[in-house]
């Protein structure tokens, strides 16, 4: 009967947990881990000599606040030897994580490379416009100083 409470008690998704937990953040993953353990950050950073500022980042997948990436790897192997995670896994999630934004990034560049070469075309023909105005109108003003100055001067 215990086992039947608990087996009610399921969430309706409860099959398909493992595929959301590999969809989470590595940040959000992380500190889920760090929670179960019943750690805080404060701890971590006291028993890493890890910048909080540093964990905070590394939890929030923050990669702007975020050194060198092989800096990063090393933070990630401290933080899952010290709350007791294989770092081999973590770094694993890691790579793929940075894998899918790298391709994500590399479609997103396709799409804006091709939006700004149509940009760079038209900025290229506009200042050869521009520029071949300028020229005329500079033609037509010394043509106009050379004229006013071949006048006789009336007295």
């Amino acid at each position: 009967m215990g086992t039947n409470i608990s087996e009610d008690n399921r969430s309706p998704g409860f099959e398909n947990e493992k595929k959301v937990a590999h969809q989470e953040s590595l940040g959000i993953w992380l500190r889920k881990e760090r929670l179960k353990k019943g750690l805080n950050l404060q701890e971590i950073a006291d028993g890493t000599c890890i910048h909080i500022a540093t964990l905070r980042a590394l939890e929030e997948d923050d990669d702007s606040r975020m050194p060198a990436e092989v800096f990063t790897r090393g933070f990630l192997r401290l933080y899952a030897e010290y709350i007791g995670i294989d770092p081999g896994d973590i770094l694993k999630r890691y790579d793929r994580t940075k894998q899918e934004l790298s391709q994500n990034v590399t479609d997103d560049q396709a799409a804006s490379s091709k939006r700004k070469s149509s940009c760079r075309f038209f900025s290229i023909v506009f200042r050869r416009k521009f520029f071949a105005v300028l020229v005329l109108l500079g033609l037509v003003a010394l043509g106009l100083l050379f004229y006013y100055a071949s006048l006789p001067v009336l007295k």
